[in-house]
């Protein structure tokens, strides 16, 4: 069964029917400025690596800086079963669903509501069968997805529910080397490009599309706005801005509560001095 974003974002427990957000020309020149400067480019190379040190990698980096709960994993009783067996699970236990994507980028959780549970169950993470050191980025980013999908509420506003996914994606590449952060900012720029496309020529009666592009321009621009105040910042701010994002991970502070304790907002995200420093680095 399908369902309209609108239904999504109720059963989620984000704020219901948000309006499609504006984006103004001067956001899409600064970004078609940053589109075109060097480091976002340039011709990347991603390495091959086997399936289990890309999975290994993702899992070592998130337990050593946060501690994950188990979330509700359903699985066939059997191969070819309809039954599901429905488990609390650590988010590592999802299966793997591998599919031929030619994208590195590409990755997505699935996830379906059963009427007789309340929460939401995990059925698999999708990854390209292609195992790259991007994977690892990709895996990361889903199962930041299971922390805060699993907690109906956490995430008030639609329209945040990519920051912490798009943040710990930037974080890892930062983890792992400078090539992988750069490839993954360049995607994210070029992304936000196609969103701000969408949302400025998309019909308005295409409002699925509508607002999937303005979760993703909203999100990526708070998630980057983030990582600069990460990146710049001292030991100290950076071990804050963990402990914090543990602390909503743990039911214990709403996303848009820590957003307001580093003044993340959608206008002061649109920076643009602070947006060419970063990709000018």
């Amino acid at each position: 069964m399908s369902f309209t974003k609108d239904e999504e974002i109720i059963r989620h427990g984000y704020k219901q029917y948000p309006e499609i957000i504006d984006t103004s020309s001067k956001l899409m020149k600064t970004i078609d400025e940053i589109s075109y400067f060097d480091n976002i480019t340039r011709k990347f190379k991603v390495k091959l690596i086997s399936k289990e040190i890309a999975l290994s990698n993702s899992r070592t980096f998130l337990e050593n800086n946060f501690r994950l709960h188990n979330v509700l994993v359903a699985v066939p009783v059997k191969i070819g079963s309809s039954v599901l067996q429905v488990t609390p699970k650590s988010p590592f236990s999802i299966p793997i669903v591998e599919e031929e994507i030619k994208s590195v980028f590409s990755g997505s959780v699935i996830e379906f509501f059963a009427d007789e549970i309340s929460q939401i169950l995990f059925k698999g993470i999708v990854l390209s069968s292609l195992y790259t050191e991007q994977t690892s980025v990709s895996y990361v980013h889903e199962i930041t997805h299971t922390q805060l999908d699993s907690m109906p509420g956490i995430v008030s506003e639609y329209y945040n529910s990519e920051i912490l996914s798009i943040f710990l994606e930037l974080l890892y590449s930062h983890s792992t080397n400078e090539n992988l952060l750069r490839l993954n900012d360049s995607n994210r720029i070029l992304e936000l490009i196609n969103m701000i496309i969408t949302v400025l020529t998309e019909s308005k009666d295409e409002r699925d599309r509508l607002l999937e592009a303005s979760k993703y321009i909203c999100s990526t621009l708070k998630a980057i706005n983030l990582f600069i105040k990460y990146y710049y910042g001292s030991n100290a701010i950076k071990k804050e801005i963990l402990t914090n994002i543990q602390k909503v991970f743990s039911g214990n502070l709403f996303l848009e509560e820590m957003l307001s304790k580093y003044d993340i907002t959608y206008e002061s995200s649109q920076d643009e001095n602070t947006l060419k420093k970063y990709f000018t680095r």
